[in-house]
């Protein structure tokens, strides 16, 4: 049985194997320190002035793999782990995220998942950050899962560029900044359902 005929790109590969193996370990390098400068950024969070280590939870606690979420202790809303709204940043741990080769472009978003009230607080959530919405220079979406969510501004280009300028970890912290907006949005939604006004 024959097999297929190789494409002028196996052939390619085949040619240049040693080059394209050092490529790729480059990259898996360049990935590794993308995801510390994020950890470094998690490290100095404690640092920003809306901060307070007694209201949060340590902001490692609620990170994975592809997103960065922090949360107050007042915001659960359930027994397990993850039964908590969160303030969280997609897409800024890995080179293929940034530079939009994965099926979700990177985003700031609120998260109420597991909320039982999801639609009710969502509604308030978005009523208390109307304002906040308004002034900020985002492509928005909302949901019942995710009443804000804003899609980041930076094209592949700028990335690489902030990443070569060595801006990555101050973007980061201009994000968390942005997000920190809708920390009083958050709590007056829970407030309102909970009935302390």
């Amino acid at each position: 049985m024959k097999s297929k005929a190789l494409t002028l790109v196996d052939m390619y590969l085949l040619d240049h194997w040693f080059e394209i193996a050092k490529l790729n370990d480059a990259i898996i390098e360049l990935n590794d320190k993308i995801k510390r400068m994020v950890d470094e950024s998690l490290g100095t969070l404690q640092e920003q002035e809306w901060w307070d280590n007694k209201k949060f939870y340590d902001p490692f606690e609620f990170t994975k793999e592809k997103e960065i979420n922090i949360a107050k202790r007042t915001w659960r809303v359930g027994k397990n782990k993850w039964d908590i709204i969160t303030l969280g940043i997609w897409g800024l741990r890995s080179l293929d995220d940034l530079l939009g080769q994965t099926d979700i472009p990177p985003a700031l978003y609120i998260c109420c998942e597991t909320y039982n009230q999801k639609e009710l607080f969502s509604k308030h959530v978005i009523q208390f950050s109307q304002k906040i919405l308004d002034t900020l220079n985002f492509k928005y979406e909302g949901g019942k899962n995710y009443p804000v969510y804003l899609y980041m501004s930076e094209n592949a280009d700028e990335w690489v560029n902030v990443l070569k300028r060595g801006e990555f970890k101050n973007r980061i912290m201009e994000y968390f900044d942005t997000l920190a907006k809708f920390i009083d949005p958050i709590d007056k939604a829970f407030e309102k359902i909970r009935g302390k006004k």
